[in-house]
Order: structure tokens, then sequence, then C-alpha cells
């Protein structure tokens, strides 16, 4: 299990909590909600490249402030779009969808009000956040990232490695 702080210019000191073997993957703080995901204990093997080890959203759990919410993820193929993750708690959405190779935006539903860009660097995750960015979201967009991780490549070089590099 992996523990680290990051001080996130916003929301102060965030406390992450990372264990891929169990499947947990959780952040805390003073001025965000405590968030978790976790896989089931069934799950044997991690079989995905996503650090939580899956992308079947059934066998996946999600709490916020003590609460349970709704994960919903994107079925994962050729398209960045299509690895996005949503989480609903309460009556908002919020959420992560590739943008780059490196980063991943977080917006908040039903209107789509963006939050921000996050980045995982070798010290942990980053949050450029905007002026409409609140602290669930926050939350929620740093387990996202912790759990599945966050960019993707463009679908022209994940088309060019499946067909001449025989895939990741």
């Amino acid at each position: 299990m992996s523990q680290q702080t990051v001080t996130d210019a916003r929301f102060g000191e965030i406390f992450l909590t990372a264990d891929r073997e169990q499947g947990r993957f959780g952040v805390s703080g003073a001025e965000i909600p405590e968030t978790f995901i976790r896989r089931d204990l069934d799950l044997l093997a991690a079989k995905a490249a996503a650090p939580i080890g899956t992308r079947t959203p059934e066998v996946l759990s999600v709490t916020v402030d003590g609460l349970p919410a709704v994960l919903e993820l994107g079925p994962g193929g050729l398209t960045r779009r299509s690895y996005r993750v949503r989480v609903t708690a309460g009556e908002t959405g919020y959420e992560l969808t590739p943008n780059t190779p490196e980063t991943s935006l977080l917006v908040r539903h039903p209107d789509r009000t963006p939050m921000g860009e996050i980045t995982v660097l070798e010290e942990g995750p980053r949050a450029e956040w905007t002026e409409e960015a609140d602290a669930t979201g926050a939350a929620i967009g740093y387990t996202l990232a912790l759990a599945f991780g966050v960019g993707a490549n463009h679908p022209l070089h994940v088309i060019i490695d499946s067909a001449i590099l025989g895939g990741y």
C-alpha cells in the first residue's frame, strides 16, 4: 500500500492512499470529502491496465463523504473519450476524460462545467482547477486519477501500435 500527501493550491493538503493489490484507492483532507473507490475482493487478479485492475463497474464501489455514489465507465477503445469515468454523488455527476496522453479533464454535470485538468506525475497527481471547481469534484477527480490513471494515447497511435507492434 502506498500513501502520500500532495499540496493542492486550492484545496490544501490531500492525503492519497493506493493499494493496487487490494483494489482500494482513496483521498481525504481538511478541505475535501473523504472519497474511496474499491474493487470487489473476490476479483482475484488485476486484469486491466488501470491501476484498480478492472474497468467492470459491477465489481467496483465508490463512496463520497461516507455515502455510496454511482460509477459509470466508458467502454474503452480507440478514442480517448471512450476511457471516460463518471461518478454521480447525490444529484451531481463528475466525469474524468482523457484529453492528452498525459492529462485528463474533469467536468461537472449536468452542464459539463469544466472544473480542471489533472496530471499524474512521479510525485503524485497534480490539478489545475478552474474557478468553478468544488471540493467534492476535487476529491472525486483525485480518486479517479489514482484508480484509473489519466491521459490516453491518440487513436492513431493505438491503431499503429496494435497493427504493427502487436498491442501493448
